[in-house]
């Protein structure tokens, strides 16, 4: 059975997507640990 070929372009488009998506991730896990830091913090006070 035969593959069709996928569009290069599309498959750039979901490459650059994708990293978005992971670098939006990343963000979001950096602003959580910052507040979760702050939190802690100001428990011990």
């Amino acid at each position: 059975m035969r593959l069709p070929r996928f569009d290069d372009k599309r498959t750039e488009d979901l490459k650059t997507e994708l990293n978005d998506k992971e670098r939006e991730t990343d963000t979001l896990y950096k602003k959580v640990g910052q507040l979760t830091l702050r939190l802690t913090g100001s428990k011990k006070i």
